[in-house]
């Protein structure tokens, strides 16, 4: 008897103008990284205080690199912002993390998204989990809501 583990993710990109009304919906299916895997594997080999042995989602980082998402992929092309999560909730098989993006930030065309473990504001440091490949006009007049969702099944 053999049983199959999935690892799905997807980013939502939820655009909002000033008054509040959501004016931009968009799903994107992600890449999750052998840099997830890995250190998943690790996790078996290793004990559970073992300094460094954890996966805290931190920060989702945006850019405008233009290759394909790739399970090889350790950072994003071309990097050019990067925030802390806003907030984060699991439950016994998903893991969801949203990042509020504010009018006045990122405002360029973005045309990648990654997921970071482990890392602070400092561009192309941390291990990235999860890429994807998008494409949002991105102006100072509209905030959004990325919310990064992994399901394990």
């Amino acid at each position: 008897m053999s049983e199959i583990m999935s690892i799905t993710g997807r980013y939502l990109f939820e655009g909002f103008n000033k008054d509040g009304n959501k004016v931009f919906e968009k799903e994107y299916k992600n890449v999750v990284t052998n840099g997830f895997f890995g250190t998943v594997i690790n996790f078996l080999d290793y004990t559970t205080d073992q300094p460094g042995n954890t996966l805290n989602i931190t920060h989702i980082a945006l850019g405008i690199g233009t290759n394909e998402a790739s399970k090889d992929d350790t950072k994003l092309v071309n990097e050019i912002f990067r925030k802390k999560i806003t907030t984060k909730s699991r439950t016994n098989n998903k893991y969801v993390c949203k990042l509020l993006i504010d009018g006045n930030e990122a405002n360029f065309i973005i045309r990648e998204v990654g997921t970071f473990v482990n890392t602070d504001n400092t561009v192309n440091n941390g291990l990235l989990i999860s890429r994807t490949n998008v494409f949002i006009e991105k102006t100072s007049s509209i905030q959004y809501l990325i919310t990064f969702t992994l399901t394990i099944q």
